[in-house]
């Protein structure tokens, strides 16, 4: 993001609800969509379990779907550069 690009981000105040306290752990991941929004599902794989419990599953326009694309995109980079590759098999 260019200096010029930064100085125009608005300032955002970010609240967390209750329903989002703490953190969720995912090893697992479906996306699909339709023509008018994206979904996510995240769930957990558990060994001696058979198949995948989802435990979320969020919705997103294709617009946003894009921009956080973009944004995952750029913090993997940062991570990548700071941390080094991250090695994914069969890519």
């Amino acid at each position: 993001m260019s200096h010029e690009q930064k100085q125009k981000t608005q300032s955002i105040e970010i609240r967390f609800t209750e329903d989002c306290e703490g953190v969720a752990y995912s090893n697992f991941a479906l996306i699909n969509n339709s023509s008018e929004e994206f979904f996510f599902d995240f769930g957990v794989v558990s060994p001696g379990k058979e198949g995948v419990e989802i435990f979320s599953r969020v919705a997103l326009s294709p617009r946003n779907a894009k921009l956080f694309l973009f944004a995952l995109g750029e913090r993997v980079r940062e991570y990548e550069e700071a941390f080094g590759e991250i090695e994914v098999e069969g890519r």
